[in-house]
């Protein structure tokens, strides 16, 4: 597995890849606003851009760094403990879906995507034709690259989880259970904040 099957795998990597996930949460809406392409961009946005943009940046760096500063303080160990090294894995598990965001992110800026749609037809047993959905394809391919970082998480998880001895196996179970759920839960909220930002209230 690379880098996660390593040991003491990277402190310092896994506090990197923290501070992406929140940075990803941070831009998401921005570029969004900054499209102003459905009007929905908040009027105190447009008058306060520079001041917003500088405190959201320095907010999506420092929270991680400090909840992971009081995760070390919490276990109180060394950087041999298996404890503390299973969480860093885990931290780095989240690598493949950090990285599909970034590519979602990226793909907004790529000219005409925006325009371009694609039909999702259906033909109902009662009705006379088939009926067809018009989705933006920008949207489809966001939900498509975000689904393969969450599965490609899930399998290094999954593989994390089966090589550590620490804790019985019903702990094992339930510490996966909430890993794959965490990352369902951001990966959900990520592409509404790329897609559809009001319906969080930004």
């Amino acid at each position: 597995m690379g880098l996660w099957g390593r040991a003491n795998a990277g402190t310092g990597a896994g506090r990197f890849i923290g501070v992406l996930l929140a940075l990803l949460v941070v831009l998401a809406p921005i570029q969004y606003w900054d499209t102003d392409a459905h009007g929905v961009r908040p009027e105190w946005f447009g008058s306060h851009r520079t001041l917003f943009l500088s405190a959201a940046m320095l907010l999506g760096a420092a929270l991680p760094l400090f909840l992971f500063w009081t995760r070390a303080r919490l276990l109180q160990s060394s950087a041999n403990n298996p404890t503390q090294d299973l969480f860093w894995r885990k931290v780095l598990a989240w690598g493949p879906l950090v990285t599909a965001g970034f590519v979602c992110y990226q793909l907004a800026y790529f000219p005409g995507i925006k325009d371009m749609q694609v039909a999702l037809g259906f033909h109902p047993l009662e009705a006379a034709g088939p009926n067809a959905v018009w989705v933006p394809l920008l949207d489809v391919l966001r939900c498509a690259i975000l689904m393969a970082g969450l599965l490609t998480t899930f399998g290094v998880n999954w593989k994390i989880s089966s090589g550590f001895g620490v804790g019985g196996a019903g702990n094992k179970l339930k510490g996966h259970r909430m890993s794959l759920l965490s990352a369902t839960a951001y990966a959900a909220v990520l592409l509404v904040l790329m897609t559809k930002p009001q319906w969080l209230g930004f």
